[in-house]
């Protein structure tokens, strides 16, 4: 299960990293015969997709407010664009409202871009909005996997879930989240490119291959 709906009967778990027991069941360990993986490992894990997330989207951040100030002032250079640029980016820095961000972006994607680009990355803002505040602000949890036949708890699973869906944590959902996020900073970050005159970044996100002819001799 990488995502389900969350159900009316659905909990969050008293605090994050809590191990969550069915109505029912039991959690046996065995010195001899430890899970794999163990309560630790996955914390571990757990712990790093979130960071993961989190510092990711600090970068994404920091491009929507590129976005709206090249889309204001045709470029990113406050020495060139005069005084109104520096005032007007501190206040838009002081702002802890991602979902205003996005906001404020949208309008300029759909101005600046064909419509079907302009959909696509619109509809991925939001979706990276959602991301974001999954990690930033809920809770996850593990759920111990038993062998019935041996009386023994032999793996965990993690679990992380907002107000409509329960997400599975694994290296799979991870590695869908990320291609999400690499998806969006590639796309708002050339389209500030494009608003500055510069060169766009390559496919995987990497920044393109300086230029070097003008030093070539003749």
């Amino acid at each position: 299960m990488a995502r389900r709906d969350r159900l009316p009967t659905d909990s969050f778990p008293p605090w994050d990293g809590a191990i969550v027991l069915a109505p029912g069941a039991v959690l046996f360990l065995h010195v001899d015969h430890p899970p794999s993986p163990t309560e630790g490992e996955l914390r571990f894990q757990a712990t790093r997709y979130r960071g993961a997330v989190l510092a990711d989207a600090f970068h994404v951040e920091e491009q929507l407010l590129k976005l709206a100030l090249a889309d204001e002032f045709g470029t990113n250079d406050g020495g060139k664009a005069g005084p109104n640029y520096s005032d007007r980016e501190s206040n838009w820095r002081r702002e802890n409202s991602l979902r205003r961000k996005i906001e404020r972006s949208k309008p300029i994607v759909r101005k600046r871009l064909p419509k079907t680009a302009a959909d696509m990355l619109v509809n991925k803002l939001s979706a990276f909005g959602r991301l974001r505040n999954l990690f930033a602000h809920y809770p996850f949890w593990m759920v111990p996997v038993p062998d019935e036949s041996a009386s023994l708890t032999v793996s965990f699973r993690a679990y992380i879930a907002d107000n409509n869906h329960v997400y599975t944590l694994d290296d799979d959902q991870a590695r869908e989240w990320g291609e999400l996020i690499q998806s969006v900073r590639v796309g708002v970050e050339n389209l500030v490119r494009q608003l500055v005159g510069a060169p766009p970044l390559n496919p995987d996100g990497t920044p393109p291959a300086a230029n070097h002819d003008r030093d070539a001799p003749d």
